[in-house]
């Protein structure tokens, strides 16, 4: 039998099955889904992560389940760390992304675009952002700002984040190791949602999900954090 590894470049996005304990999206058929703002209840998780070691146990095990699995060195270091990644690492300022700032999918969307543009761009962009700073402190400027700002999210779509960055810089295949410490923390701190949080993932993508009585589920999602939770499903439908 051929290996999956075969033909695959170094840095290549990969997708491979793994032996997870998971449902399918179809699981969320006939449910009202409703998606939980993860970025606006992150200053409360953290203290909860920090105190709780169970959930540092599970981060690190299910880290560790995924590298082996996706035969990866992910969450690399500047500093090159080796080895499986330890949550005592964060007293030496190495964290996995999903713990540095909610912001960090944006951040990499801006370096990637800056290692793309060109000169001409760059500028056109370097003198909207000056623009949108001036005009903020102008009332009465909320058309002007609105047209600047579509302006500028118009040139960052010219270029997207490459599909063959290597791993370190992906989101998506990171989601199926954090989702199953997202689960131990959805069961603690979302308990008054609900009582039965499982996690849903296909090869694009792994959401938590947290069903109730009333035919609604909760989605819980640590990589895109969308409030969409239409987004959602499609990114896990999506081939």
């Amino acid at each position: 039998m051929n290996s999956p590894l075969i033909g695959i470049k170094k840095g290549q996005q990969l997708t491979m099955p793994m032996a997870r304990n998971e449902e399918s999206p179809n699981s969320l058929s006939g449910y009202e889904l409703k998606a939980i703002d993860i970025r606006s209840h992150w200053k409360d998780l953290l203290p909860i992560i920090y105190s709780n070691e169970n959930v540092q146990n599970i981060m690190e095990k299910s880290y560790q389940d995924f590298q082996e699995g996706f035969k990866l060195r992910d969450f690399k270091h500047k500093d090159a760390l080796k080895g499986a990644w330890s949550f005592q690492d964060i007293h030496q300022g190495i964290y996995p992304y999903t713990l540095t700032t909610t912001d960090w999918v944006w951040e990499f969307e801006e370096k990637e675009w800056d290692a793309q543009a060109n000169a001409s761009d760059q500028e056109a962009k370097t003198s909207i952002i000056n623009a949108l700073e001036k005009c903020t402190e102008i009332k009465g400027n909320i058309d002007i700002l609105h047209g600047l700002d579509q302006a500028n999210q118009h040139l960052m779509q010219k270029y997207s984040p490459r599909p063959t960055q290597p791993e370190t810089w992906r989101p998506q295949n990171a989601a199926h190791w954090a989702v199953k410490w997202v689960k131990v923390l959805a069961e603690i701190h979302y308990s008054n949602l609900s009582n039965d949080w499982r996690i849903i993932a296909t090869n694009n993508h792994a959401v938590v999900a947290g069903f109730t009585k009333d035919s609604t589920v909760h989605l819980l999602d640590i990589i895109l954090l969308s409030t969409d939770p239409q987004e959602l499903l499609n990114t896990l439908l999506q081939n």
